[in-house]
């Protein structure tokens, strides 16, 4: 029980670490991952966009810039972040680990670009049958 503690302990410190240093990272008009999906155009160019958001993020005045908070910030908190596992200590279990951290972040901001469309396909079924149980 004590392993597996100091493993949820460690998981945790990881994604504080990667929250605080990727999230709310102090650059000076720090561009930050889209936070509003895309919403309209095909599911092809809505996936694009939501996947491209791992390197392209918008300023406060709305210009695209790089990522910096997915790429400068999220290295160290990835090194940092291993350094609690001592079989994971090296430059390539860095590397890996960042490139999937990158991917999960990719993942993640597909499921917020169709979330919407999601939530509104099942409250429809909702509404369907409960107005069909209605009549």
């Amino acid at each position: 029980m004590s392993g597996y503690a100091t493993r949820v302990a460690a998981a945790y410190g990881d994604q504080m670490i990667g929250n605080m240093m990727t999230k709310h990272c102090a650059f000076a008009d720090a561009p930050r991952p889209a936070l509003l999906p895309l919403g309209e155009g095909s599911v092809r160019s809505r996936g694009w966009y939501a996947v491209t958001r791992i390197f392209v993020a918008r300023t406060d005045s709305g210009r695209n810039t790089f990522n910096f908070a997915e790429w400068v910030a999220m290295p160290p908190a990835v090194a940092l972040s291993n350094a609690w596992y001592p079989d994971t200590r090296d430059v390539s279990d860095n590397v890996q680990k960042l490139l999937i951290q990158c991917a999960t972040d990719a993942f993640s901001q597909v499921l917020k670009e169709f979330w919407p469309d999601v939530k509104r396909h099942f409250q429809k079924k909702h509404e369907d049958v409960d107005s069909a149980s209605v009549r």
